[in-house]
């Protein structure tokens, strides 16, 4: 048994009148002095002798009670002073009494104000997740890290001891439901959006159903539908973009600006030579492997830097859009491709500030059209000019014998008329050889290439007897293997040696060898094929003009077999020919030094077989 002592207070400080019952006055919470033995203590029989000082109970209250090593049981776990800790009842009494005398007590609160601490933090938390919530996190840490601080401030500033658990666990708890009500939402979407998704119909490109039976479960059953979906959709998606690829026709899908989302290769071949350069100056190629290489480009400035024509007919009403400007316009590549565009609007895309329109846009490639166009107007050109001179001529000479004209004879008439005649036939059977180069079906066998020149040379020995010219052959490689349309083979290199013999010296020879190189850029080597003439030669105007890939100019130029220049239909002859071969074509010539042409033709693995 010990006694402890405690200061005295005053009666009107406590605030209370005394009376012969004891008082309630609600409950309060007692801030601790610490661990046993926080108050001074007095064994019993120590005061029973009165073996202490006068000091030590002066102006005290004494208290009467058991310790904790007296070993009554009269102990109670008290919190807050350490871990695991207990107090004897009579130091607990003196905590509490010495909290009452000196107004140290800690308030409670158990009215509305218990209430509102409890509510507020989960309505705080709501109307927050209201506000935003993708931050739904955010803010359910960030509010009860307040609950925290403000339950520390309250009981240490203000002396009142507010619950924490509640709120924590309220603002916790809004966070869980918030978040289910929130996945219960999304779940619901899914399952609406999947079913929209899932009601547009596919035909050949519907995914296989599942064999595995539907599962009982609704998450389980809504996944599967989505994932249906999302299968639906992904197929529908590539078939569309795999369809606009492979389109034979060239489409673009741009922006309101000109900016270019997507084209197929059709686009991307037709405008693969125009000028359209990457970030670090490369010119694009066609598409190799899908690559949209026009993904980003601005077609309306790189169609601003082609050659433009205005098409004949169009409506001259006013334009609003520069889509409707486009579609008045004629293009031309630098390749020479010609081309038209028909735009369309596919309607506003996205909502609000970020609205844009997109457009469709098909450039039709009308460049076999316009080739046509200039190739009937050059035959136009060479049936009114060089088919009709002949026939003037001839008319002409007519004309005069009539009249009575003194230096006109019979013989003259008869001489003349035969030569155009003979130049009229020239021109129909070169005509005639042109069209079927061009136009032919080609039928390609293995063949020698020294029988080709030597069908040549034997088609033409008459036409350089003639002249007394001889055509000297060197077939080196005369066991050579072409996969050749030997007849049209032959008609080529019959006209080379039609023009050689023309531009020769009589009594000279003309040089034609057969030679192989298995060095040239062709899987198996190639034939080289010249021929060598020692007529008069060309200068470099002449030569550039020889071959110029434009066929007008030739035919511009058709000769006068007998006047000793030009080239006419047979070198265009020659140049489609050895084209629709696969070969080449060069020519070196100087004035007065004769003129040198030389094909190439690539060799064939297949040897020719002999017919009996």
């Amino acid at each position: 048994m010990a006694t402890q002592t405690v200061e005295p207070v005053p009666e009107e400080v406590l605030g209370l009148q005394t009376t012969d019952r004891w008082v309630r006055g609600g409950r309060f919470g007692v801030d601790f002095a610490g661990a046993a033995g926080s108050y001074p203590t007095v064994s019993y029989l120590d005061m029973l002798r009165g073996d202490f000082t006068d000091e030590l109970v002066r102006g005290k209250l004494v208290l009467v009670g058991a310790l904790a090593n007296a070993g009554l049981g009269d102990t109670m776990p008290v919190a807050g002073i350490g871990a695991l800790t207990s107090l004897p009842g009579v130091e607990i009494h003196a905590n509490a009494l010495d909290a009452l005398l000196t107004d140290r007590t800690i308030d409670m609160p158990t009215d509305w104000r218990r209430v509102l601490w409890i509510c507020a933090p989960i309505w705080l938390v709501l109307m927050l997740f209201l506000i935003s919530a993708t931050h739904a996190v955010t803010w359910t840490i960030a509010v009860s890290l307040a609950c925290i601080v403000l339950d520390y401030l309250a009981l240490v500033h203000w002396r009142v001891a507010l619950p924490l658990a509640s709120p924590l666990c309220g603002v916790i708890a809004s966070y869980v439901l918030w978040s289910w009500r929130r996945l219960d939402a999304l779940l619901v979407f899914f399952r609406q959006r999947a079913a929209l998704l899932n009601a547009v119909p596919a035909g050949a490109f519907e995914p296989p159903l599942p064999l595995h039976p539907a599962p009982l479960d609704s998450v389980d059953r809504r996944a599967n539908a989505l994932d249906l979906a999302i299968e639906r959709l992904t197929r529908l998606q590539a078939l569309l973009t795999e369809g606009m690829w492979s389109l034979p026709v060239p489409v673009l899908i741009c922006r309101e600006d000109g900016i270019v989302s997507q084209s197929n290769a059709a686009a991307q071949n037709l405008l693969a030579t125009a000028l359209v350069r990457s970030s670090t100056g490369a010119v694009l190629r066609p598409a190799a492997g899908g690559v949209d290489h026009l993904k980003g480009v601005d077609l309306l400035r790189l169609l601003a830097d082609m050659q433009k024509a205005e098409i004949a007919g169009s409506p001259a009403a006013r334009t609003t859009t520069v889509w409707e400007e486009a579609m008045g316009i004629e293009y031309t590549t630098e390749q020479g491709s010609v081309f038209t565009l028909r735009a369309a609007s596919l309607g506003e895309l996205g909502s609000g500030a970020a609205a844009s329109r997109a457009w469709v846009v098909v450039l039709n490639d009308i460049t076999t059209e316009r080739r046509a166009q200039r190739e009937r107007e050059q035959w136009f050109s060479f049936l009114s000019h060089d088919v009709r001179g002949p026939q003037v001529t001839m008319l002409s000479l007519l004309a005069l014998y009539v009249e009575g004209a003194s230096n006109v004879t019979m013989q003259n008439v008869i001489d003349g008329v035969g030569r155009e005649a003979r130049r009229t036939i020239q021109l129909a059977e070169s005509f005639m050889d042109m069209l079927e180069a061009e136009s032919k079906v080609y039928r390609f066998a293995p063949t020698f290439a020294g029988s080709v020149v030597l069908d040549a040379i034997d088609a033409t020995w008459a036409a350089a007897h003639a002249r007394g010219l001889v055509v000297k052959p060197r077939l080196g490689a005369a066991e050579a293997s072409l996969s050749a349309d030997a007849s049209l083979l032959t008609r080529a290199l019959v006209n080379l040696l039609h023009n050689a013999i023309r531009h020769s010296k009589p009594d000279s020879a003309i040089h034609i060898c057969v030679e192989t190189n298995f060095d040239a850029n062709a899987p198996y080597g190639e034939v080289l094929i010249s021929l060598q003439d020692s007529g008069s030669g060309m200068d470099e105007p002449q030569l550039a003009k020889l071959m110029t890939p434009s066929r007008g100019r030739r035919w511009s130029a058709n000769a006068d077999p007998e006047a000793g220049h030009g080239w006419g239909l047979g070198l265009t002859i020659v140049h489609t020919v050895v084209a629709r071969h696969g070969g080449w074509i060069d020519v070196i010539s100087a004035p007065n030094a004769g003129t040198t042409f030389f094909i190439g033709l690539p060799l064939s693995p297949e040897e020719p077989a002999f017919e009996p």
